[in-house]
């Protein structure tokens, strides 16, 4: 099977040799590019960020001798990363004082939300998931210029990198009528 676990992807893989002496025939020693290694998976390695090993060289038939038979491999495994863009997300504002309103602005009232992170995390999440805001609770009437912040599912928020296009949007916080 695979090395690594589903959702993760092999980032890096650094031997401790970059070269090993063989002796063999001639014919055997011309067809070796390359010596395989076999990294055998270990419970709990594969979701590491990295660890080191020590993993036996594999010689090709032929091959009578090798001043080494095992080597270290230093290796880093990381989460397959992915992107989803929402477009046209529809911005709300949020926490107007009693007996206030706020209106945005811009006749468009949407923004570009991108998130970045673990694919595994974006997966599980779809539109309705976030929310976009411009938060008015601190303001009283006037205009402001305010940005617009992204609210995600509490257990991925830390995982995730939010852009979002505009950043800030004019707001107009009135008393109501």
């Amino acid at each position: 099977g695979e090395f690594v676990a589903d959702g993760y992807t092999l980032e890096g893989l650094r031997p401790s040799l970059s070269e090993v002496s063989i002796v063999g025939p001639q014919e055997v020693l011309e067809e070796i590019e390359s010596i395989p290694i076999s990294i055998p998976r270990q419970p709990g390695e594969e979701n590491s960020r990295s660890f080191s090993t020590t993993v036996s060289l594999q010689m090709s038939e032929g091959v009578v001798w090798s001043n080494y038979s095992e080597i270290s491999v230093w290796i880093q495994i990381g989460e397959v990363r992915s992107t989803i863009v929402f477009d046209d997300f529809q911005i709300r504002t949020r926490g107007e004082g009693e007996g206030l309103r706020a209106n945005i602005i811009q006749s468009d009232q949407t923004a570009q939300i991108t998130l970045s992170g673990p694919k595994a995390v974006l997966d599980e999440l779809s539109r309705g998931d976030v929310s976009a805001y411009i938060d008015v609770s601190n303001y009283g009437v006037g205009m402001r210029t305010l940005p617009v912040e992204v609210e995600l599912p509490e257990e991925y928020a830390s995982r995730i990198e939010v852009s979002v296009l505009p950043s800030e949007r004019s707001v107009n916080i009135l008393e109501e009528e």
